[in-house]
């Protein structure tokens, strides 16, 4: 009875992390444009991908984002955020 409770609660939390998980990112980004003007870290922007790195151009800004700096890609649906050393979003 314990274990089939047990495996019943797994398969039920792995149908709903991606759902849990999503929610979190999207509560956290509302919470971030609340505190100020965060228009550089969230909001839709251009990626030129090449070889020396990657261009982002923004509505009032264009940055050079080198390779060597990027942590960790995670890519959803209807967004892609890029994590940098040192920071924890892009």
């Amino acid at each position: 009875m314990g274990v089939s409770v047990a495996i019943l609660f797994f398969i039920l939390w792995i149908i709903a992390f991606q759902k849990i998980e999503e929610k979190i990112i999207r509560k956290k980004a509302a919470s971030l444009l609340k505190k100020g003007d965060r228009t550089r870290l969230l909001g839709k922007k251009i990626m030129l991908i090449g070889e020396n790195g990657n261009k982002v151009i923004g509505e009032n800004f264009t940055e050079m984002i080198p390779k060597e700096i990027i942590s960790d890609i995670g890519i959803y649906d209807d967004m892609i955020l890029i994590f940098l050393i040192g920071y924890r979003g892009y």
